[in-house]
C-alpha cells in the first residue's frame, strides 16, 4: 500500500508541470455560425497581462475573410463577460479531429503576421504583431 501511495505521489509531481503548461480555460465558446462550413471553437484563458482568445479551425483553413469573421464573431461573444479586460485574439488549424491541441498551425489572416486585439480602456480593436 505505501509503494502505491509512493508511486502516486511520483506521478502526480512529474504530472504538474505539464499540466500547468495549458492553462485551464476561463469559458468555452461554439458559434456554429462563425465559419459555415467548417467546424470552430473558441477557448478564453487567462495570458501574461491579458487575456488570450483562442480559436480554432477544424479541418481545412478558411480564406482571410472568413478567419476575420469568425475571430470578431468570438471576440464579440467573449465580450459580453470579458469587456473590463484586454484580450488577444488567436486563430488556429487542427487539420485532423486526432490532432493534440500543440499540433495546431497559427493562422494570420492580417498582414505582417499581426493579431486582433480588444483595448479594454478605449474599448477599440485593434492589430498587435
Amino acid at each position: 500500500m505505501k509503494l502505491k501511495a509512493l508511486f502516486l505521489t511520483v506521478l502526480a509531481t512529474m504530472a504538474a508541470p505539464i499540466l500547468a503548461a495549458k492553462p485551464r480555460p476561463l469559458a468555452t465558446y461554439t458559434l456554429p455560425s462563425a465559419c459555415p462550413g467548417i467546424k470552430t471553437d473558441g477557448e478564453i484563458t487567462d495570458g501574461s497581462g491579458c487575456l488570450v482568445l483562442m480559436v480554432t479551425f477544424h479541418g481545412k483553413r478558411p480564406s482571410n475573410a472568413a478567419t476575420d469573421k469568425a475571430l470578431r464573431a468570438y471576440l464579440t461573444e467573449a465580450l459580453k463577460r470579458f469587456s473590463s479586460q484586454d484580450i488577444l485574439v488567436t486563430g488556429w488549424l487542427r487539420k485532423t479531429p486526432k490532432s493534440s491541441s500543440y499540433d495546431d498551425d497559427q493562422i494570420y489572416p492580417y498582414p505582417k503576421s499581426a493579431n486582433l486585439v480588444y483595448t479594454a480602456k478605449t474599448k477599440k480593436i485593434g492589430f498587435i504583431n
